[in-house]
């Protein structure tokens, strides 16, 4: 098993859907480009936490568990003298966009074996198709420097969780 720290904002990957354009099937993504450069610089920071690690991941089915720490809005605090307390009624747990299951997606793609406009970027994990379970949780950060995630991959006969 390998356990991931990941600082940084997690991004979540767009939703995209295929069309015919002329008799040919396309890839066209919803969400416009807007999120391209949250999402490059998250997949840059995960993927090199990965290969930091020196484990690679093939040919064996996979369990991965994920926490977002996610930042806290500004609202969600009192003002003034009180500006570090939450005001009563912050939620606990984010209740908002990003959503887990694009927080995901994103972060995945950035673990694996992928070519992208002619480039390779090479990832610890063969194929995504091994991943068998994935358990995946947003949370707030503690603070702006903790926002991040926590990444566990192991063998899914050894699944800790």
């Amino acid at each position: 098993m390998i356990v991931l720290e990941v600082h940084g904002k997690p991004a979540p990957k767009g939703s995209a859907r295929a069309m015919l354009i002329g008799g040919k099937p396309r890839l066209i993504a919803s969400s416009s480009g807007r999120n391209e450069t949250d999402q490059s610089r998250w997949s840059k920071v995960v993927r090199e936490a990965a290969l930091a690690q020196h484990d690679r991941f093939a040919d064996t089915p996979l369990a991965v568990s994920i926490v977002f720490r996610l930042r806290r809005p500004v609202s969600h605090f009192r003002t003034g003298r009180n500006a570090t307390q939450l005001r009563d009624g912050a939620p606990a747990a984010p209740l908002t966009n990003p959503d887990v299951d694009k927080l995901v997606r994103c972060t995945l793609d950035a673990l694996v074996d992928t070519v992208s406009r002619g480039r390779e970027y090479p990832g610890i994990v063969d194929d995504d198709a091994r991943i068998v379970v994935i358990k995946a949780s947003k949370v707030y950060a503690s603070s702006a420097s903790d926002e991040g995630a926590t990444i566990m991959i192991s063998p899914w006969d050894e699944m800790p969780f």
